[in-house]
């Protein structure tokens, strides 16, 4: 019949499916920053699915945070919370409070200047309910960047696969270069409470991707091939905009994720040929790709600090050749230029 074919948003147009019949989606906003807050918070009040919450925990973020959010407080939907002490550099604690005032079956940890489609939790919730045997769910993004004064540039990240094993999602992450990010991603709020809430790694490197393994070990993880969010890349990312401020911090992530993932990928179970090769290249490779990311983080080192690291890496044999040795002198000595003429002009 006709009605059998009507979407269940269609159905509660017309009157015929009461909202609290839809699962409820809790969305996580942990406001670091209120640059492009407002125009974040009005993506969701277009949203097509209308059964959310959105939970507002203000990192004691600098600037007018509740100016830009009380225009949304007159709607029930959303709620605010200001926390006392910034909670650098262990970010995923205010990404945590979100979590834990969540009441819905799904939760999306949004960022404070991310944009997304109307659509995006009607397709998101879809997915979801057709696979009730997935905890993680992703959307296609779009990565915005911005180009001059006022123009933004979009490059599509798209997601072609339906589904894919935890052990096929590690092997494109770090084989084939896949960008993950938190925003497009929505999880069963009970399976992610279960495994502890987000991965606390300092300066909150790697939290999402820890996060998302651990999550992929049941079920794998799900794909939506439509393109629903805009993922702002505008130079003022909580931890990518401060690496050298939080290097040292993030030298213990790297640790700290090392020693976590390499034992859960070891324990994945490979059940076709294809995950047998991607796990065999994920023991041997995954290690050398956590190793050449140690590398480009000590370019934020001072020049005193950057010498000793890469010397030791070059004396041990295997660690680094003498090509990598000189470019990486080289970008740590451009980079600290770069900052002296920053702090130059500011003067």
């Amino acid at each position: 019949p006709l009605y059998a074919r009507q979407s269940s948003l269609e159905r509660h147009q017309m009157g015929n499916d009461p909202m609290n019949e839809q699962p409820l989606v809790s969305i996580g906003v942990p406001v670091a920053k209120c640059v492009y807050l407002r125009e974040a918070l009005a993506c969701w009040t277009k949203q097509t699915y209308k059964n959310f919450e959105v939970l507002l925990s203000d990192d004691a973020a600098p600037g007018d945070v509740r100016g830009a959010v009380e225009p949304y407080l007159g709607d029930a939907r959303f709620t605010y919370v200001r926390q006392e002490v910034n909670s650098a550099p262990h970010f995923t604690r205010n990404w945590n409070a979100c979590l834990e005032r969540a009441k819905g079956k799904y939760f999306v940890l949004a960022s404070d200047d991310d944009l997304y489609a109307p659509n995006f939790l009607e397709r998101m919730v879809a997915l979801a309910e057709t696979h009730p045997e997935g905890n993680i769910f992703f959307a296609s993004w779009t990565m915005l960047t911005r180009r001059g004064a006022d123009g933004w540039v979009r490059t599509p990240v798209a997601q072609r696969r339906d589904w894919e094993s935890a052990i096929t999602f590690l092997y494109h992450r770090y084989a084939l270069g896949m960008r993950i990010v938190a925003p497009p991603v929505l999880v069963r709020t009970e399976a992610l409470r279960a495994i502890g809430g987000f991965a606390d790694l300092p300066a909150a490197w790697f939290s999402d991707d820890l996060t998302w393994a651990r999550l992929a070990q049941r079920g794998g993880v799900f794909f939506e091939p439509a393109l629903l969010v805009d993922f702002r890349m505008a130079g003022q990312n909580v931890t990518m905009s401060k690496a050298a401020r939080w290097v040292r911090e993030k030298f213990a992530a790297v640790d700290a994720y090392e020693h976590e993932i390499l034992p859960l990928t070891h324990s994945l179970p490979a059940t076709n040929e294809a995950d047998r090769l991607r796990k065999a290249w994920l023991t041997s490779g995954l290690p050398r790709w956590l190793e050449r990311h140690r590398q480009e983080l000590a370019w934020d080192l001072p020049f005193h600090k950057a010498l000793p690291f890469y010397l030791k890496r070059l004396m041990r044999g295997g660690g680094i050749t003498i090509n990598t040795f000189l470019f990486s002198l080289t970008r740590v000595c451009s980079r600290r230029v770069r900052v002296l003429f920053r702090a130059l002009r500011r003067r």
